[in-house]
C-alpha cells in the first residue's frame, strides 16, 4: 500500500466516527475552527454578517466570515481544509470563501487524522490560551449539577483566576453526610487528589481563594455512564467519546468528561486540544 493509501484509510474510519459519533449532520457552510489564540479574546476579530463573532478555541468558521488579528504581538491560529493559517497584526484581513475547504467534521477529521497518522497534525504544546482572568472560576466543572461516576477515584480539577492559596472541598450531602476530603493548593490552579471513595448521592465541590472569590458546584455520583456510540480502550475512542460526553445535555457531563481527556493530554494532542477546550469554557461543537 502506498503512503497515501495509508493515510487515506484512516482518515476515512476517523470520519465515519466522527459524523456518526459526535453527531455532525450537513455543516454545509462550516469551513473551520479557531485552533488557538494568544492574549484575550478581544484582541482578534471575526466578523459573520457584520456582526462580532465571540472568539474561542474551537469556535467554528463559516463562508464569509472575516477575520483579523486587532493587538499589536498577538497571533491567531486558524484550522481550515485540514490547512493550519497563522494571522498576526501584520496579516491582511482574511476572508473565508466558497471553496474544498471542506465542513468542519471533515477538518476534524483530517486534523486528528494527520496525527494519529504519522503526519503533522497540531502541535498541541504550542496552544496559547488565554490565562489573564481576574475572578476566580472552573469553567472545566461545568453547570450544576454535574454528573460522576460512582467508585473509588482521583479528581483532576484545574480552575483559572482568582489569588491563591486556594482550598478545595468535597462533601457528601446525602446520605451519610460529611466531608469527603479537603485540599490546599499553594500556587498552581490545579489539584488531583488522592482517591476518594464516591459512593452513589449527592455532594457538594467547592473552591475559595485567598481573597474569598468561590466557586460552589452541586454533584451527584451515579451508578454508570450512558452508553455512548463509541466503545474503545484506544486513545481515539477514548477521546471521541469524551468528547460526545461533554455534549451531552447542558454539560452536565462535562467534568467527568475532562476526568476522562486529563489522563491523555501528555501523550495524544487532540485529547489535550479537547481538555484546553474544557478548561477554557468552551463547547467542543461536535453537533451544528
Amino acid at each position: 500500500m502506498t503512503g497515501r493509501g495509508r493515510v487515506c484509510a484512516p482518515l476515512f474510519i476517523l470520519g465515519g466516527l466522527l459524523l456518526a459519533a459526535l453527531g455532525h449532520a450537513g455543516d454545509v457552510r462550516e469551513v473551520g475552527f479557531v485552533e488557538r489564540f494568544s492574549g484575550e479574546p478581544g484582541d482578534h476579530r471575526i466578523l459573520r454578517g457584520g456582526q462580532a463573532i465571540p472568539v474561542a478555541v474551537f469556535a467554528p468558521l463559516e463562508v464569509g466570515d472575516r477575520i483579523s488579528v486587532r493587538a499589536p504581538g498577538e497571533q491567531l491560529a486558524l484550522r481550515v481544509g485540514g490547512r493550519l493559517i497563522e494571522l498576526t497584526t501584520e496579516s491582511e484581513e482574511r476572508v473565508l470563501a466558497e471553496g474544498p475547504e471542506g465542513t468542519l467534521t471533515t477538518n476534524l477529521a483530517v486534523w486528528v487524522g494527520e496525527w494519529i497518522s504519522g503526519g503533522s497534525g497540531p502541535d498541541a504544546t504550542r496552544i496559547a490560551l488565554s490565562t489573564r482572568s481576574v475572578a476566580l472560576a472552573a469553567p472545566s466543572w461545568g453547570e450544576g449539577p454535574a454528573l460522576l461516576v460512582a467508585g473509588t477515584r482521583s479528581l483532576r480539577l484545574v480552575w483559572r483566576g482568582g489569588h491563591p492559596p486556594y482550598a478545595v472541598e468535597l462533601q457528601r450531602l446525602e446520605p451519610r453526610g460529611g466531608r469527603v476530603g479537603a485540599w490546599s493548593v499553594e500556587d498552581d490552579a490545579q489539584l488531583v487528589t488522592p482517591g476518594v471513595e464516591l459512593l452513589e448521592g449527592l455532594y457538594r465541590l467547592s473552591l475559595r481563594d485567598a481573597a474569598g472569590g468561590d466557586v460552589t458546584l452541586p454533584l451527584r455520583v451515579v451508578g454508570a455512564l450512558p452508553k455512548g456510540p463509541v466503545d474503545g480502550d484506544q486513545p481515539l475512542d477514548r477521546t471521541l467519546f469524551a468528547a460526545w460526553l461533554a455534549d451531552r445535555g447542558a454539560g452536565e457531563w462535562r467534568l467527568e468528561a475532562y476526568q476522562r481527556l486529563a489522563p491523555l493530554r501528555e501523550s495524544y494532542p487532540p485529547a489535550a486540544l479537547l481538555a484546553d477546550a474544557l478548561e477554557s469554557g468552551v463547547s467542543i461543537p461536535t453537533r451544528p
